[in-house]
């Protein structure tokens, strides 16, 4: 990645556009597997090395390719796929990321390809000045003559005369791949274009006394390609500020040069110029040679005759813009040419080439673009979905790179600067919350990681540690070069198609600029730099030829490529993708920087930044061990040649001025004006002018005396040594501390542990790997492991109180023989501890042991007492011993027997008699012991039951026969308790479950349902039989009768449960049947006549002078309590209502009146009296019809549900209430007189809790027919209380009620009344002005009042309250409204 200058497109001027679709490009390449037999590329190139680092070894991706280095810079170039999960997200706001292109012809970067068309230009030019121009190329055999190549060819056998004498003109059609089967006339071809095409200009050439090309300019070119930028080829044309004056002065022959003078307004100058050569220059392409010495003072001079007369006979080169007599041209001309011209110098040279700007796009549109380009070019190859294979696309590349006759225009998104258009990446600024934005393979973050030393460059390299954007189509190139000062790079590709390298290692760079002057060298002349360009490529096939080492690789989507420092490398894109790249710069490249800053100053090409100043940089601000200890060595180069330097400039002037400075200057301050190297250190300069040189290029500097030129230095020699000094100090604290180790172990021949661990954590503290450190530590860790293993043979065992059984054999593993040899490994290791006494101590205390125990193990009969003490004792050495696992063999054998002596009344029990046994044949008892021969029967017989008892209760069903002879016979010896235990169990609950089936078939039988077995009893014996691996019989039918109940109780809780209640909750059910019991029995017990109302039974209401409600703590002690009211018939309590009408009182919650809608009301008509009221129920009543149904099914059931009493009593007294109910409705006649008993039986039947319809529909027929003032008023709707009555005949309520009495009602008042919707006030109908008829059509009606307090209209528009005036004589007042 070359630095250049950036062009920018400031996206906040733009708007919006589409966002580009990150579905439709591809974020994740496919898995990379490595292939036994890959497939061959292109030229039989070998791919580069691909590494795949852990999530750990990625969070220091410089340390990783420090550690791949060794072999990934043979390759030059290298792939890194980081881990599984590594995906960052892409940062850019697609919607605003605007970018300009550069316009890339194939075949015009192919070096040699660029040669010939550049020598087709000329020829083009040159007929064309000389009025034929060359329209069309000869053609041979139907394809173009390759004029560039046959030149060569026929040059390359003297030239023309002598070729035609020789008669090789078939020779050299041979040469150019033509047969004499392909064209008999093959010669005469040949012969023809080269006489009409190229033996003119040759003619023309030799006659300008030039026969190859020379740039009379090339200096001037390659300083102002070179000052523009780092990368004249990528980057945008030169800041005319930065031009140098003296440039010209030294760059340029010293001739004087004409003034440009305006051809003849009847000319064709103001045509637009016919050659592409002359097409605008866009930001990409270098410098053109053209001078501006309109500003210079002179006269108008020919550049050949040097006469400054004649001017009108002066032409003016459109090249260079130098002025030529027309007569002095060779040959002269008569006239002014009419298209542009060109002197004989610009006709040979032409111009630098380089890439054309294109257009500005957003990323969507780019995509549509890219995806339209290549599915039309690969149409035609049969790929009619994009998806080319990726070796079609590179052969195809290579084709049209190499045609010189197919031209293909593509359009490359390159070098766009993220600190203007933003990073593919997340960052701190941006995105402080996104865990990629601090991460460390961030490419915004890899230049100023700590291994990275552009961390200490202190100027403006924004080029080289900022990522630049790369957005590519099919195609597009990126052509050969290396990185700016030979530093690192490292390019990730965020999405899109596949990207191809091509690479080619330091090793083999000098390889390949020889062969790419070989093949080029036209070009080199044209441009000396051109391998400091990007716009020259030569195939692979060209570079392998020559030996040059190439290697490729595929990069996709998540993959990063690293290219190394001096590596050229090339590419191309498959179609349209994303990348972003930064350079970097670990210490290992070094010398590379320093090899490379020689190159620049042999080129004078325009370094970037100073070697020197980085070095000097880090050599004062980074004092840590690990950087002195690279840095000593470029310190010493770096002070080595800077006091060369200046002894080089005193030799040339001892007596020049020497300046100390004591602060940094500007980079353009401390550059050579000469090779635009930069010299930080010391500088050359003069009085004269404030350019200053290197030492190499004084004599560049100005033709001033020496007494006036001075050395200027920024540090002195001092100053140099005592850095340099510091860094070599830094440097050697490790050798430091490893000539300390290296004489602590020559002194001392057995150093200490102490010493040694000391020694090691003194290294430890060094911030660098010293390798005597490792190999201590390795002795450190090995004496440790050494005393960890003695301390533990050390520390004995405290067995008191512990039984003999309970000895674990071997606990630590070590035999005597084991702590003898730790002693001779101590003496090979040779170091001392105070373990080493310690165990050699142990060691004498083992061996005096092992003699007493043989002592005592030789003795024909073995003393309990004496064994068991010299075995408690060899335990505690903790170590194991021959001796003392024979001493535990007899200890065991006399305990068991004592054992077996005392347990001798118990060996009936069966685990007693397995642990007797297991010990004797573990302490090695004899076989042939009859105690032990009685024991081993037993459990033999034993086992053998269990055995047998195991496999009866495995089946299923079990044999009860079967498992009482297994039970019995196991009551006659020693067996498993457990398994007796179980089998005894399984047979009495399969006797208790038959003797339960037995009781429960008989009691299901019985005729009187009270004294049949309850339902709980049946579910517990099928759930108890489901446990049981028995055959039991009965089980179907009870199953069954279980099904029934289920059935029966789901059908009863569908009836009587609300909706969502769980089904199975009997609880609740029975808790509901209750309920229902108790409300029947309240609303259908026999009642006395109610006590008339008294005072004391409601609360009188000053203010609103009613009495409406009473609470039950305001009732004085002679209340109602022997009274029942409501719809539910029980007595007082709570907030209660009293209707108006029947002046009966309810309670709240019956009606659902609540308190606050109470304390609003003035009056009440309760639901009996005002049929139009609904009564609103949570939960839908059961018809009695369902319940006498349910009551019957209940009693065919065979078992006994608590349920079915509470049913039956509730059905028995439904049933007898609704018979009362029933002869009373089928009386002779129900007059007004009955109207109480109608409302009271409908009160009843309205808060039974079961429904009575018929009954009910009866009762309120009579209502309807007695009562008028229980008719529904349609229409007329409340919008406050859904229990209120529409129509009222409360006459307090009206405005004319303080005027009018209830009993003197108006002439013509039916006393109907409605209420309004705002205040709940009531008013006459005809107070209001509606008629009856009226109230049919309103669905809200509001009175008059409060319109006039809304300042609303009325919609009768007036009104006429009647009142009472002076002498009681009845008035009018009327109440006007605006409508």
């Amino acid at each position: 990645m070359k630095q250049v200058r950036p062009r920018a497109v400031q996206a906040s001027s733009h708007p919006r556009e589409k966002p580009l679709d990150m579905s439709s490009v591809s974020t994740k390449a496919p898995p990379e597997t490595s292939q036994a037999d890959p497939p061959t590329r292109i030229f039989g190139l070998q791919d580069a090395p691909c590494y795949y680092p852990t999530a750990e070894e990625f969070t220091e991706p410089l340390k990783f390719i420090e550690s791949i280095r060794p072999e990934a810079e043979k390759a030059g170039i290298c792939k890194i796929i980081p881990p599984e999960g590594w995906k960052p997200t892409f940062a850019l706001d697609t919607e605003l990321f605007r970018f300009k292109t550069r316009i890339q012809k194939l075949n015009s970067m192919e070096g040699e390809t660029r040669t010939n068309l550049n020598y087709l230009e000329q020829l083009y030019k040159f007929h064309r000045q000389q009025g034929h121009p060359v329209h069309k190329i000869p053609q041979l055999d139907k394809r173009p003559i390759d004029l560039f190549r046959l030149r060569k060819e026929v040059a390359a056998r003297g030239g023309y005369q002598k070729v035609t004498a020789g008669k090789k003109w078939a020779e050299i059609g041979r040469g150019l791949d033509y047969t004499r089967k392909q064209c008999t006339s093959l010669s005469n071809a040949l012969k023809t274009a080269y006489i009409k095409v190229i033996l003119p200009y040759d003619i023309y050439l030799s006659k300008q006394g030039k026969n190859a090309p020379e740039t009379h300019s090339q200096d001037h070119k390659r300083e102002s390609s070179e000052d523009s930028h780092t990368n004249g080829a990528t980057g945008s044309l030169q800041d005319p500020t930065t031009t140098d004056s003296n440039s010209a002065k030294d760059g340029m022959p010293e001739t004087r040069k004409s003034k440009r003078i305006k051809k003849d307004p009847v000319s064709y100058a103001g045509k637009q110029p016919s050659s592409p050569s002359h097409s605008d220059r866009m930001s990409s392409e270098p410098l053109s040679t053209k001078r501006e010495d309109n500003s210079e003072d002179g006269s108008d001079v020919c550049e050949i005759c040097h006469a400054e007369h004649d001017l009108d006979k002066m032409l003016i080169c459109d090249g260079c813009e130098l002025g030529y007599h027309m007569y002095c041209l060779t040959p002269p001309l008569q006239q002014i040419p009419k298209t542009d011209w060109y002197c004989a110098k610009c006709l040979v040279a032409g111009d630098d080439f380089g890439f054309e700007e294109g257009e500005e796009y957003s990323l969507s549109s780019f995509q549509q673009k890219c995806n339209n380009f290549k599915k039309s070019w690969f149409e035609k190859s049969g790929f009619t979905d994009c998806r080319v294979p990726e070796d079609t696309v590179e052969r195809e590349f290579w084709r049209l790179v190499e045609n010189a006759y197919e031209t293909v225009e593509v359009e490359y998104g390159a070098d766009l600067h993220s600190t203007q258009h933003g990073s593919g990446f997340p960052s701190l600024e941006r995105n402080p919350t996104d865990k990629y934005s601090a991460h460390p393979a961030n490419l915004n973050n890899i230049p100023v990681l700590p291994e990275s030393l552009f961390c200490h460059i202190k100027t403006d390299i924004s080029g080289m540690m900022v990522p630049w954007l790369y957005v590519g189509m099919c195609f597009s190139t990126f052509c050969w070069h290396n990185e700016d000062h030979y530093t690192y790079s490292i390019n990730y590709m965020h999405w899109g198609e596949t990207k191809t390298w091509y690479g080619v290692p330091a090793s083999d760079a000098l390889k390949f600029e020889d062969t790419m002057r070989m093949a080029v060298p036209e070009l080199f002349e044209q441009q000396p730099d051109l391998l400091f360009q990007l716009v020259t490529m030569l195939s692979p096939e060209r570079l392998v030829a020559n030996g040059v080492k190439v290697l490729a690789l595929d990069q996709r989507p998540g993959q990063f490529v690293v290219t190394f420092p001096q590596a050229y490398h090339a590419g191309f894109n498959h179609g349209f993708n994303f990348a972003e790249a930064v350079n970097f710069a670990p210490p290992d490249w070094c010398q590379f920087g320093l090899e490379c800053v020689q190159r620049y100053k042999d080129h004078r090409k325009q370094p970037v930044f100073s070697h020197d100043e980085l070095i000097m940089t880090t050599a004062l601000n980074d004092v840590s061990i690990a950087t002195a200890y690279w840095l000593q060595d470029e310190m010493k180069d770096l002070l080595e040649r800077e006091l060369s330097d200046r002894k080089s400039v005193l030799k040339q002037d001892p007596t020049i001025r020497v300046v100390m400075e004591e602060v940094d200057r500007p980079e353009e301050e401390v550059q050579c004006m000469h090779c635009n190297s930069y010299i930080y250190l010391s500088q050359v300069g003069c009085r004269c002018t404030t350019k200053v040189v290197c030492h190499d290029h004084i004599s560049e500097l100005c033709k001033c005396e020496a007494s006036e030129r001075y050395l200027r230095l920024r540090y002195s020699e001092e100053q140099l040594r005592e850095i340099n000094q510091r860094v070599v100090d830094t440097a050697g604290i490790p050798d430091a501390w490893t000539e300390k180790y290296h004489k602590t172990m020559a002194e001392t021949r057995v150093p200490s542990l102490k010493l040694l661990r000391s020694l090691l954590a003194e290294a430890d503290r060094i911030p660098f790997p010293i390798k005597e450190a490792g190999r201590l530590r390795r002795f450190v860790n090995t004496a440790n492991e050494w005393v960890e293993a003695a301390t533990k043979v050390l520390v004995r065992k405290h067995h008191q109180g512990r039984r003999l059984m309970d000895r674990v054999q071997g606990s630590n593993g070590k035999r005597l023989e084991d702590l003898q040899g730790m002693l001779r490994q101590v003496e090979r290791l040779r170091f001392d501890c105070p373990e080493i006494k310690q165990l050699e101590e142990s060691v004498e205390t083992m061996q005096d042991f092992q003699m007493d125990a043989r002592r005592a193990l030789s003795k024909p009969e073995h003393d309990l007492t004496e064994c068991r003490e010299l075995y408690e004792t060899g335990a505690s050495m903790n170590i194991n011993m021959e001796e003392i696992d024979q001493l535990e063999a007899i200890v065991t054998d006399l305990t068991w027997m004592e054992r077996v002596s005392a347990k001798g009344v118990l060996q009936e029990d069966f685990q007693l008699i397995c642990s007797l046994v297991e010990d004797a044949l573990r302490s090695g008892v004899s076989l042939s012991n009859s105690l032990l021969m009685d024991l081993v029967k037993k459990q033999e017989a034993s086992l053998k039951w269990e055995k047998r008892a195991q496999g009866v209760l495995s089946k299923n069903p079990v044999d009860l026969d079967e498992l009482q002879a297994v039970i019995e016979t196991g009551r006659d010896f020693p067996v498993p308790r457990y398994t007796l235990s179980k089998a005894e169990q399984l047979y009495t609950k399969a006797v208790d479950w038959q003797r339960t089936v037995d009781q429960m078939i008989k009691k299901s039988s019985e005729l009187k349902y009270d004294d049949r077995p309850l339902i709980s009893e049946l579910k517990r014996a099928l759930k108890a039989v489901d446990n049981m691996p028995i055959t039991i019989e009965h089980k179907e039918m009870f199953e069954g009768e279980l099904r029934k109940f289920e059935d029966w109780i789901t059908a009863l809780q569908l009836l009587i449960l609300p909706p969502g209640v769980k089904k199975s909750a009997s609880l609740e059910l029975e808790e509901a049947l209750d309920d229902i019991k108790h409300n029947v029995e309240a609303c259908t017990a026999d009642e006395k006549p109610p006590a008339p109302a008294t005072l004391s039974s409601a609360v009188y209401n000053v203010e609103t002078s009613s009495t409406f409600k009473v609470d039950k703590d305001s009732k004085s002690n002679g209340g109602r309590d022997d009274q029942i009211y409501c719809l539910c018939r029980t007595s007082e309590s709570g907030m209660m209502v009293e209707c108006d009408e029947c002046h009966e009182w309810y309670h709240g919650p019956c009606v659902r009146v609540t308190k606050r809608e109470a304390s609003t009301k003035s009056n009440y008509i309760c639901p009996i009296c005002n049929l139009s009221l609904v009564i609103k129920r949570d939960v839908p009543r059961p018809l009695l019809e369902d319940l006498i149904k349910c009551s019957q099914e209940a009693r065919e059931l065979r078992f006994f549900t608590p349920e079915t009493p509470l049913l039956s009593s509730i059905v028995d007294m439904v049933s007898g209430f609704q018979k009362k109910v029933v002869r009373f409705l089928k009386q002779d006649s129900i007059t007004e007189k009955d109207v109480p008993q109608v409302k009271d039986y409908l009160r009843k039947i309205e808060g039974l809790e079961v429904d009575l319809p018929n009954e009910r529909e009866a009762l309120r027929t009579h209502v309807l027919r007695l009562c008028a003032s229980s008719i529904p008023v349609p229409g007329v709707m409340l919008s406050t209380y859904p229990t209120s009555p529409p129509v009222s005949t409360v006459a307090s309520s009206c405005l004319c009620a303080p005027h009018t009495s209830a009993t003197e009602p108006l002439a013509g008042d039916d006393g109907i009344m409605i209420q309004c919707g705002l205040c709940n006030d009531w008013s006459h109908l005809r107070c209001v002005g509606i008629g009856l008829e009226q109230v049919q059509g309103l669905s809200k009606f509001i009175c008059p009042v409060c319109c006039l307090v809304r300042r609303r209209g009325y919609m009768l528009g007036r009104v006429q309250y009647p009142v009472k005036g002076m002498y009681r004589v009845p008035a009018i007042i009327t109440l006007r409204f605006r409508s």
